[in-house]
């Protein structure tokens, strides 16, 4: 696959940065829903960040996402959990190539998007459906 060829069926489903790798006790994590809603949420132990936003895509190879809400949980806060309003609205170039990872036996999707509310490295494919979270 190239950017050339990224359509909404390509983007849905769970990525994750640390998929197929040795974890570090962090990760990254972007959800594209068929509804055009979604979310990106950086965690680590006790302490995680979650983005809400709607997407859709804008042409070749690009993305237009909207987010108004991020939520903060940082267990040793008081109040643990806080919201905060944001305001973004951009478009911004997104790809999909094959990859390998050195824990996984086969190649994998990877997603290259750089939105200004996540760290830009690569996420790998994990599943269509979010719920493969719970697994």
């Amino acid at each position: 696959m190239n950017d050339a060829a990224v359509g909404p069926a390509e983007l849905l489903g769970l990525w994750a940065v640390d998929h197929g790798f040795h974890s570090v006790m962090e990760d990254e994590l972007i959800v594209f829903r068929p509804d055009g809603s979604g979310w990106c949420e950086y965690q680590r132990p006790w302490y995680r960040v979650r983005t809400n936003f709607r997407w859709r895509l804008a042409g070749d190879a690009l993305l237009h996402v909207k987010a108004n809400l991020e939520v903060v949980t940082d267990e040793h806060a008081s109040p643990p959990q806080r919201e905060h309003a944001i305001d973004v609205d951009e478009t911004v170039r997104v790809a999909i190539t094959v990859g390998t990872r050195p824990l996984l036996e086969h190649p994998v999707r990877e997603l290259s998007v750089e939105l200004s509310f996540n760290l830009g490295a690569p996420f790998a494919f994990v599943a269509a459906e979010e719920s493969a979270l719970d697994a």
